[in-house]
């Protein structure tokens, strides 16, 4: 099982054909897709249903709607990149034993289908060598786990890309959710200070007394899942941060894969 497993995902991620066929059928309604025997030309897909026997339940239809949202995200991979990672994989047995099954049992494991999309973008730059493995499955790790309205609320807060809505943010940050995303380490405490009680009630705002305040504000970890979650690599600006990324992974020492 575990080189089909493989060999289809590697054929997948090599396949123009089969990234395109994905592209095209993911507005589709899934059970006309399962219906009409297209799922057998995506090499991963295919091999999913055939193995674990996926049938038209809604927890299986789920599941391959999950891994179709996640192999979309490959297709903007340029092809070079695509064929290097590849060849990593056919060259180093212990990131071909692993990474697929990984990436296929997080798939698996996610409850929001939009999730399915961030690890394809998180995904999407490891394959393009921005970011290792090791924090591609770290950041894919905390996806998995943390509630989806709290990434997205740190995503439309904090990104620097993509601020493209008009008037308020689609998603408010507060106490609940800023505690939520610091047990994933997204956020941290902050000690602060502000005029004291004493000084307010006596209306001295002036007076210097302060008393201390605790929040939170964005890791440094946070702040780059916030801005590698959702992207749009046409984005100069993107373009510039990642290509600051890359360097910044090699001369620490991390392996880009």
């Amino acid at each position: 099982m575990k080189n089909n497993i493989n060999d289809s995902f590697k054929a997948t991620i090599a396949s123009d054909e089969a990234l395109s066929l994905v592209k095209e059928y993911s507005e589709v309604a899934l059970d006309s897709i399962l219906k009409g025997g297209v799922l057998k030309d995506i090499p991963l897909v295919g091999t999913v249903v055939g193995l674990f026997k996926i049938g038209n339940s809604l927890k299986e239809q789920h599941t391959i709607k999950k891994i179709l949202v996640f192999i979309n995200q490959s297709a903007e991979i340029p092809k070079e990149d695509r064929e290097a990672f590849l060849n990593k994989l056919s060259d180093n047995d212990e990131y071909k034993e692993s990474i697929a099954e990984k990436v296929l049992l997080l798939i698996e494991r996610l409850d929001e289908t939009k999730k399915a999309e961030i690890i394809g973008n998180l995904f999407r730059l490891m394959v393009m060598g921005i970011i290792g493995k090791d924090y591609f499955l770290r950041l894919s790790g905390i996806v998995e786990r943390a509630l989806l309205y709290d990434l997205l609320a740190l995503h439309y807060r904090y990104s620097y890309f993509g601020k493209d809505w008009d008037g308020d943010q689609p998603y408010n940050i507060n106490s609940a959710n800023e505690s939520a995303l610091a047990a994933f380490g997204l956020m941290k405490l902050k000690l602060g200070t502000e005029p004291s009680k004493m000084a307010r009630a006596s209306g001295l705002m002036n007076s210097g007394l302060t008393d201390p305040t605790l929040g939170y504000e964005v890791s440094s970890l946070g702040q780059e899942l916030a801005n590698l979650m959702m992207y749009d690599l046409e984005d100069k600006d993107f373009q510039d941060h990642i290509a600051e990324l890359k360097p910044h992974q090699e001369t620490n020492g991390q392996p880009l894969f």
